[in-house]
């Protein structure tokens, strides 16, 4: 699954959003263009977990790459599996920022899930450096920040007030 079309179509929209937004050339609320914005830089964040994953080292790209091959050798290098969990919870702090707190209409996403995504990368970048201190494969060895930023996020989606744990009125595992 080395595929990057799902990156490329987030650098696409991205890019060109941007562009437009600077040019004035969008239509909509502020608010609901920033949420489908923020929604992109979720899912760019998503793909490239889903290459971290899998891969470890991987290209970290932010834009759309021509067809050119000696630009493809050097834009496509490999960054350090520590660069590229940085990267994509920097992609997700960007993406709860613009995101809103409620979705705007249903099948949408709103920013706990950024929150819970960023929760996620956290903590598998923290159990990567604390399993692998001390060998070839060690990062910078910043186990307990990944680890405390996986907790804050976390308390941040429970604090939220949108979840709730209690299932006293629930009936057949559905609430009532």
């Amino acid at each position: 699954e080395w595929k990057f079309k799902t990156i490329r179509a987030c650098n696409f929209f991205i890019n060109l959003v941007t562009e437009r937004i600077e040019a004035n050339e969008v239509i909509g609320t502020p608010s609901e263009i920033n949420h489908y914005l923020g929604e992109v830089y979720f899912f760019r964040a998503y793909d490239n977990f889903r290459l971290l994953r899998n891969y470890g080292d991987v290209p970290i790209i932010e834009e759309v790459l021509p067809d050119k091959l000696d630009i493809l050798k050097i834009s496509t290098r490999r960054a350090p599996r520590n660069e590229v969990a940085r990267f994509i919870i920097r992609d997700l702090e960007r993406a709860d920022s613009l995101m809103l707190d409620k979705t705007p209409e249903a099948g949408r996403l709103h920013k706990d899930c950024a929150k819970l995504l960023l929760a996620r990368v956290a903590l598998f970048e923290a159990t990567w450096e604390k399993y692998h201190a001390n060998t070839v494969f060690a990062g910078e060895g910043d186990a307990r920040k990944y680890m405390e930023e996986a907790a804050k996020m976390s308390l941040a989606v429970i604090n939220s007030g949108l979840f709730d744990l209690d299932n006293v009125n629930e009936k057949d595992g559905y609430h009532t």
